[in-house]
């Protein structure tokens, strides 16, 4: 997996708040404009779940999920609001899988699905008077 398959940010120069979801842990990264950047989630036990990473107008772009041994497993990429892109790693960190949602508008989507209607039963129609 090359670095630039995903977001890897430094939050070491941001401001860090902890707050609590129920019993979990989660601490909130924000930059020096009050933009939070980031947040992670963290079991009882201390253990990183998952950092879900921001852009500047609060959307998410990334949510990076952990193992129980803080080790990277999974992360899911957002394009406008909508899961883009999700990358499983094995216990090295190298990508196994890449799973890629391929969008379109449903404009598109109900005029391909009436083409497919129309040539079936175009073939339906020729096979039925080609029996007869």
């Amino acid at each position: 997996m090359k670095a630039t398959d995903y977001l890897a940010p430094d939050f070491s120069s941001l401001k860090s708040y902890d707050s609590h979801s129920g019993k979990l842990l989660v601490t909130r990264f924000v930059d020096e404009d009050g933009n939070i950047v980031a947040e992670s989630l963290f079991s009882e036990a201390s253990t990183r779940l998952h950092t879900i990473l921001f852009d500047k107008n609060s959307r998410i772009i990334q949510i990076n999920n952990y193992d129980s041994n803080d080790h990277l497993f999974g992360i899911e990429k957002y394009a406008n609001d909508f899961l883009d892109e999700s990358l499983l790693l094995n216990a090295s960190g190298q990508l196994v899988f890449r799973f890629t949602n391929y969008l379109q508008s449903q404009k598109n989507d109900i005029q391909y699905h009436r083409f497919i209607r129309c040539t079936a039963a175009s073939r339906i129609n020729r096979s039925f008077w080609a029996k007869r």
